[in-house]
């Protein structure tokens, strides 16, 4: 995965055939929205740490989630209504650690690399490989926050498991 291909595509390369693997990846997408369908997956005081971002910053989602399994985790969660919008797997080529997923967020945005700020849960993820070996290229420090019009905007990457 830290190639930006996934588990599925590392599969196919390593000799495993195409039926195997569709069938595999059914079996594991079942087992993973039942999952998410019946265990507590809140993380408490995040609504309302969101609701006070809300008002100084804009806010995406930036997912190695597919859609199917970002709506199901949101259905009946409060989350969303703070987002602008969401980039979920189906919206990139090549996932993370690879920059993809994350310039699309920055373009939706309308916003350049150097007014924005990413806040990201892979520390031990090897962007930084693909990215010149410092993680912290990742992170650009926004001048101010600006309020909703201006620099500062953030990008919230969290992957939903």
């Amino acid at each position: 995965m830290s190639q930006g291909l996934g588990v599925w595509a590392q599969a196919g390369v390593a000799g495993v055939d195409e039926r195997t693997i569709s069938r595999q990846r059914q079996v594991r997408d079942d087992y993973y929205q039942e999952y998410l369908r019946t265990e507590a997956i809140e993380i408490e005081g995040v609504v309302e740490a969101l609701a006070e971002l809300s008002k100084y910053v804009r806010m995406a989602i930036v997912t190695t989630a597919k859609r199917a399994d970002l709506e199901l985790i949101h259905e009946r969660r409060q989350i969303r209504q703070f987002m602008d919008f969401v980039v979920v797997r189906e919206d990139y080529r090549f996932a993370k650690p690879y920059p993809e997923p994350y310039l699309i967020g920055l373009k939706r945005f309308g916003a350049a690399e150097e007014e924005s700020t990413l806040w990201l849960n892979c520390g031990t993820s090897s962007a930084g490989d693909l990215w010149g070996g410092d993680q912290r290229l990742l992170c650009r420090a926004a001048p101010s926050a600006g309020g909703k019009s201006g620099p500062g905007r953030v990008v919230v990457c969290r992957r939903c498991w």
